[in-house]
C-alpha cells in the first residue's frame, strides 16, 4: 500500500526527531529512529530519483566514502571479530547520508524544530550529569567522565559543541530580546559544563571552530581597515 508523499515526509521527520532525542541519551532509541528512516525510505520507492539526489550531494558521497575506508581496512585486519563489530557500528555513516540526501528537504520550520529538540535533549542530559556529579543519584563518581551515563564522554562533549553552535546560530537570527538572552545563557551554561566535565576534546573543538568562524567573518568585512583590525585581534 502506497502512502501520500506528505505522510512519508511526516514519518521521515518523526524518525529524525527520534534520532535528535536519542543522540545524547539512548542507543536503543537511536536504533529505532534509524529503523524508521530505513523502512520509510524503502516503502516510499522512487529509488532512481533518490539515487540521483544522493550522487548530486557531494557531502553525502564523501561521508559514504568514509565508510568505504573501513571496508578497505578489512583487507589487512588481524581481528575480524572486532572489525565486523566496527563495521556494524559505522553503518550509519553509509545509511544516514544516503537517506537524508535523497529525501525531500525539510522546511525551515521543521529543521528549526529538529534542532531545538536536539538542543533540549543535550541540555537535559547535562542536567542529569550534574545530578550524578553532585551525588543526587547515589552513583559513585571517581572520574568526571563517568557522569556521561548514556554515551561515551567524547561523543557527549562533541554533541555539546554542536548544541553550542546551533544555539549561537539561533541567537544571531533571533530578533526577540528575551529569546536571544535565554539562548545566550544556555550557551554559557554548556560552555561552563564542558569545563566541569573536564573534556579536553570538547574545549579544543569549541576553541578551533570558534576561531575558524570568527576568522571567516573577519575576512568577509568589506572595509579593509575593519578586516585588518579584526584579523589582528584574532591573532592576538
Amino acid at each position: 500500500m502506497r502512502l501520500k508523499p506528505e505522510y512519508h515526509q511526516l514519518i521521515y521527520f518523526f524518525g529524525l526527531l527520534l534520532i535528535a532525542i536519542a543522540l545524547p541519551t539512548s542507543r536503543f532509541l537511536m536504533s529505532v529512529g534509524q529503523f524508521v528512516l530505513i523502512a520509510n525510505w524503502l516503502w516510499e520507492g522512487n529509488y532512481i530519483e533518490k539515487l540521483k539526489r544522493f550522487w548530486s550531494n557531494k557531502a553525502a558521497v564523501l561521508l559514504c566514502c568514509l565508510f568505504v575506508l573501513h571496508l578497505v581496512g578489512l583487507l589487512y585486519t588481524d581481528d575480524y571479530d572486532y572489525a565486523m563489530n566496527d563495521i556494524r557500528v559505522k553503518l550509519p555513516l553509509l545509511g544516514l547520508p544516503v537517506i537524508i540526501s535523497s529525501s525531500p528537504l525539510l522546511s525551515s520550520q521543521r529543521f528549526k524544530w529538529l534542532m531545538q529538540v536536539f538542543i533540549a535533549s543535550v541540555i537535559i542530559t547535562t542536567g542529569i550529569s550534574m545530578l550524578v556529579l553532585l551525588g543526587f543519584t547515589g552513583k559513585e563518581v571517581d572520574d568526571t567522565r563517568q557522569i556521561s551515563l548514556f554515551i561515551s564522554h567524547i561523543r557527549f562533549s562533541l554533541l555539546i559543541c554542536v548544541a553550542i553552535f546551533s544555539l549561537a546560530y539561533f541567537a544571531a537570527k533571533n530578533t526577540k530580546f528575551y529569546l536571544k538572552a535565554g539562548q545566550i545563557l544556555l550557551i554559557a551554561w554548556l560552555i561552563v559544563f564542558l569545563f566541569i566535565f573536564e573534556s579536553v576534546t570538547g574545549v579544543i573543538v569549541l576553541a578551533i571552530v570558534t576561531f575558524a568562524i570568527m576568522t571567516y567573518y573577519a575576512v568577509r568585512q568589506r572595509k579593509i581597515i575593519l578586516r585588518i583590525t579584526s584579523l589582528a585581534v584574532l591573532l592576538l
